[in-house]
């Protein structure tokens, strides 16, 4: 290893920075990585709001299948008894 030091201009790829500079480069990096991370959450929560909002109107959709199911299961009930008593009627008047 050699013991002089490096010249660092000569070297071309290498762009040399002052900690408070690379300190605000970091600084910059964690800002925008925490929006990103906010903006993030605050899309997951509309995704969960619009999911639970889906699945309150397919609760409700099928609440009102099942109360329409029963309103045809009463009427028709009601007609077989509708029916029996006209037939029990004629049976008597015959």
């Amino acid at each position: 290893m050699s013991a002089l030091p490096i010249d660092w201009s000569k070297v071309p790829h290498t762009d040399l920075v002052s900690n408070s500079e690379d300190d605000t480069e970091v600084a910059e990096v964690k800002a925008g990585e925490k929006q990103r991370r906010e903006e993030e959450a605050k899309a997951e929560r509309r995704r969960q709001k619009e999911a639970q909002k889906v699945e309150e109107a397919r609760r409700a959709e099928e609440a009102c299948q099942q109360e329409e199911a029963e309103r045809q299961k009463v009427i028709n009930e009601a007609r077989v008894q509708m029916e029996r008593e006209q037939q029990e009627e004629m049976q008597v008047r015959a």
